[in-house]
C-alpha cells in the first residue's frame, strides 16, 4: 500500500516516573468505545482522547463531535524510564481506513477518469468530445481532494502534538 499521509515520530523527555506518566494520560483518555454517539448539541465526553493505555505503551484518538474518527490521526507511544524521569517514543500517523482510502481512491479514481475520458475524446460526436475534456480534468478535482484532506490531517497532527508536549512539559 502506498503511503501517502505523513507520520510524524518525535520524543518527549519528562522529569515524571514511567508510571505517573501513566497516571497523567490517564487523565485525559478515557477507554476506547466501538461505537460513540455524540450530538453537536448533547453531552460531550469527560476527556478529550480515548484508546487504551498499558504496560507503559499507549494508543490513543481524539475524541470529535464533528469530524469522523477515521479521519483522526491514531497516537502510539511507548514510555521508557530514565535517570531523571522517562522518555517518551511518540509516533503519530494515519489512522488505516483514511490510509487506504487516500492509497486506492485517488488511483482507481483518476484510472476510471482517464480511460473513459480518452475513449469518449476519441469519439466523432462533439457533445461526447465535451465529456471526455471533463472526464480528463476530473483528476484534478481528486487531487484537490487529496490535497484538502493531508492539510486537515496535518492540522490534526500539530493539534496532538501540541498536547502531548503541554502535558508533559
Amino acid at each position: 500500500m502506498i503511503k501517502i499521509l505523513p507520520t510524524e515520530k518525535f520524543k518527549i523527555t519528562t522529569y515524571l516516573r514511567p508510571d505517573r506518566v501513566e497516571d497523567k494520560l490517564l487523565n485525559f483518555v478515557e477507554p476506547y468505545k466501538l461505537v460513540r454517539f455524540s450530538f453537536p448539541f448533547g453531552p460531550s465526553s469527560d476527556k478529550p482522547y480515548e484508546g487504551t493505555i498499558e504496560n507503559f505503551s499507549f494508543r490513543i484518538q481524539r475524541i470529535s463531535k464533528y469530524k469522523k474518527r477515521n479521519s483522526l490521526p491514531v497516537i502510539e507511544g511507548i514510555i521508557s524510564p530514565q535517570e531523571r524521569g522517562s522518555l517518551i517514543n511518540v509516533t503519530i500517523k494515519p489512522n488505516q481506513i483514511l490510509n487506504l482510502f487516500m492509497s486506492v481512491f485517488p488511483l482507481f479514481y483518476i484510472s476510471i477518469s482517464m480511460v473513459v475520458g480518452f475513449s469518449l475524446f476519441l469519439h466523432s460526436d462533439n457533445d461526447a468530445r465535451s465529456m471526455g475534456i471533463l472526464f480528463l480534468l476530473s483528476p484534478l478535482w481528486m487531487i484537490i481532494v487529496s490535497f484538502f484532506t493531508i492539510k486537515s490531517f496535518k492540522f490534526d497532527v500539530q493539534q496532538d502534538k501540541n498536547f502531548l508536549l503541554e502535558l508533559f512539559e
